[in-house]
């Protein structure tokens, strides 16, 4: 019976292990997946938004989207898309940078940097900004629930 033993032990500890590397392989590639996806989110929202393309944009804001703007001024994603329908907000370049995700199932954190040449309110501005972005999985699509810019002094 002693002999039984250490066998039957090693195929359960040789089971455990092999259910551990499978866990391991594919959990990160969920994660990997899912971050790719916000990243691709938060790219499209910038080149939306320097392309000016209004529909798409419409399609990666939340119904809740809020924008704080560098000048701690909050705007909802209405007034955004009209501001930039109608020239208030314009932007001619910008470049992402150092971008980190933290995902959290539903709900995701975007943070960079954005080198960015704009005009808000006839006021020119090139420099650098870092982002915040609130991500949130709606039937299947990430969307941009929150954005925040700060400048970069």
């Amino acid at each position: 019976m002693k002999k039984y033993l250490p066998t039957k032990t090693k195929k359960l500890t040789g089971i455990l292990k092999l259910l551990c590397c499978l866990c391991f392989l594919l959990l990160p590639r969920y994660s990997l997946a899912q971050a790719l996806d916000v990243e691709d989110c938060t790219h499209k929202f910038f080149e939306t938004v320097t392309d000016k393309n209004l529909d798409k944009l419409s399609t990666l804001l939340a119904p809740d989207f809020m924008l704080t703007g560098m000048d701690g001024r909050t705007m909802d994603g209405e007034s955004f898309v009209r501001n930039i329908k109608e020239g208030y907000i314009s932007v001619e370049s910008g470049i992402i940078d150092g971008i980190r995700t933290k995902n959290y199932s539903d709900v995701s954190i975007v943070m960079g940097r954005w080198n960015v040449r704009a005009t808000v309110a006839n006021s020119r501005y090139f420099g650098e900004v870092t982002f915040l972005a609130v991500c949130v999985k709606m039937g299947g699509q990430w969307k941009i629930s929150t954005i925040q810019f700060t400048p970069i002094l």
